[in-house]
């Protein structure tokens, strides 16, 4: 992941916007249609393409293609009439969206799997049961046809997601969204290093720099809080997605219990045992960094929680280059590639 200043014509672009404070304010009469509407003037007139989107009551997600116009004036026309229609009604001021939107470019080859994170977000809120029961993503105008706004390009979506035009292809595609309901941010674009990026642009501009909800902020005289430059991040990845292994993860188990030198059997136990907790932390990492498998996948295969998965999943790579090894390692052999195997110091 890199810090890039614009976006090109042609990039894909998945891109969040929060409300402030993560205010329900899409949730307000009469707001959601107003989103819908002013997205679509804001994109056609500035030659950009959308893709997707999800509205939630507290942010949205767009799937757009850029054209010419930037990044920050096609955003800026949709969210300061939007922003001045809900003080409106809800007869408030000051800003309604928190700093600016932020997106993450991602390649052709990753739209399907983009697009059924989007159309998943009302399911991973429990919201709805499925996808195709939400209002309010575009979900429903890939699956049924008919029901597209004239500015959502679903045909050329799909035909980028690599399905059919067609009712077969249609339900091919809510097939791969209902299959992925699970998958969460970081297990399709990964986890982005916002420490990182900050202190690339640090270097880069000569001058305090910090990354938050999506914003460089960098002071414009040596760290004058009061004199500050703002601007909306984009993140760069040449390989977003990670391709998925399809196999049994029984596998990914043997592998990491073979490694670290515990018996398969023992990772599916309640256990504080350090070399079998450190297996199954294994396990987990390479299934989903580099295997393209859900913490929930995984979790379901050793009878854990998914919460309990996710925090055995949180660790920095670059502090632990011996445990980095063997997740790799473990991917590796997966996949029937070969590996130097070592067993981790007890």
């Amino acid at each position: 992941m890199t810090l890039v200043r614009n976006v090109s014509r042609g990039d894909l672009l998945h891109v969040v916007a929060n409300c402030v404070d993560r205010a329900y304010l899409l949730d307000l009469p009469g707001v959601r249609e107003q989103y819908l509407r002013r997205l679509g003037d804001a994109t056609v007139r500035r030659d950009w393409r959308v893709f997707g989107y999800a509205l939630m009551s507290s942010h949205v997600h767009v799937v757009v293609e850029a054209g010419g116009a930037p990044f920050e004036t096609v955003f800026a026309s949709l969210h300061g009439p939007i922003a001045r229609w809900i003080n409106g009604v809800r007869g408030g001021l000051g800003s309604v969206f928190a700093n600016e939107p932020y997106s993450v470019t991602f390649p052709p080859e990753a739209m399907g799997r983009v697009l059924a994170y989007v159309h998943n977000n009302p399911v991973r809120a429990g919201v709805v049961a499925d996808a195709r029961r939400s209002r309010w993503t575009s979900h429903g105008a890939f699956v049924r046809g008919g029901t597209a706004p004239r500015w959502l390009d679903v045909g050329r979506a799909l035909a980028i997601a690599g399905f059919e035009q067609t009712a077969a292809g249609r339900r091919a595609f809510g097939e791969s969204v209902l299959r992925r309901s699970g998958e969460r941010r970081e297990d399709v674009f990964g986890e982005i290093d916002t420490a990182a990026m900050g202190r690339a642009a640090r270097s880069a501009l000569g001058t305090t720099v910090r990354v938050a909800h999506g914003t460089l902020v960098a002071a414009r005289d040596g760290g004058d809080a009061g004199a500050r430059l703002e601007s909306p991040v984009h993140v760069r990845s040449g390989a977003v997605v990670r391709e998925r292994y399809e196999g049994d993860l029984r596998e990914v188990a043997r592998h990491a219990a073979a490694i670290i030198g515990v018996s398969l059997s023992e990772l599916s136990r309640p256990t504080r045992v350090r070399r079998v907790v450190e297996a199954r932390r294994v396990a987990l990492i390479a299934a989903t960094r580099h295997l393209g498998r859900t913490a929930a996948e995984m979790a379901a295969f050793f009878g854990i929680s998914s919460p309990a998965a996710s925090k055995l999943t949180r660790w920095d790579s670059a502090n632990d280059p011996e445990r980095d090894a063997v997740v790799a390692s473990v991917a590796r052999l997966c996949r029937g590639e070969s590996t130097g195997l070592r067993v981790l110091a007890g």
